[in-house]
């Protein structure tokens, strides 16, 4: 309950305090915390959600890890998160990649295309759909930024660009 108070008192103290949570001993206080932080686009906590959502403990609430992936997707927009949010978008669960694939999307940054045209071929609708809309968006090519029923309905169209292009850079880079 304090950490849930703290995390809606959005001042630089509740911030330190926040983080101060992260010391805690108990995993489930640790992990709260860390979601109430990246909530705020604060990684000081996205080491440990990263590791929590990549191999988690028996003890751990599936509610509490869905908090954090919700926490990953909504709050974090820091371009220092891509190297974290690479390994998550080819996670295991699928909540966990299409959080990733969300909050590379919202970093707007350019490091973030290779992860994002990997995920152009995840087994999820939805990681494919923040894929090709987060490609869109950070390239500046809006035309191809469908909304979802249009992607649902020509998907193959959106996402067959998207890949080629992703193997042109990637030969060019080589």
């Amino acid at each position: 309950m304090a950490l849930y108070a703290l995390s809606t008192i959005r001042t630089p103290h509740s911030t330190t305090l926040l983080r101060q949570g992260l010391k805690e001993k108990e995993s489930a206080l640790r992990l709260n915390a860390a979601g109430f932080l990246l909530l705020r686009n604060d990684l000081s906590g996205m080491n440990l959600a990263e590791s929590s959502l990549l191999h988690p403990e028996g003890d751990v609430p599936g509610y509490i890890l869905h908090n954090v992936a919700y926490a990953i997707s909504e709050g974090v927009r820091d371009s220092n998160a891509v190297p974290s949010l690479s390994r998550l978008v080819r996670a295991e669960d699928v909540e966990t990649r299409r959080a990733a694939a969300s909050a590379l999307r919202h970093t707007g940054s350019r490091s973030a295309l290779e992860p994002l045209a990997q995920a152009l071929r995840d087994g999820d609708f939805e990681v494919r759909y923040d894929a090709v809309i987060g490609m869109a968006e950070i390239t500046g090519q809006s035309d191809w930024a469908p909304n979802m029923e249009l992607f649902q309905s020509r998907e193959q169209d959106f996402l067959r660009p998207w890949r080629e292009s992703a193997v042109a850079n990637q030969s060019l880079a080589n």
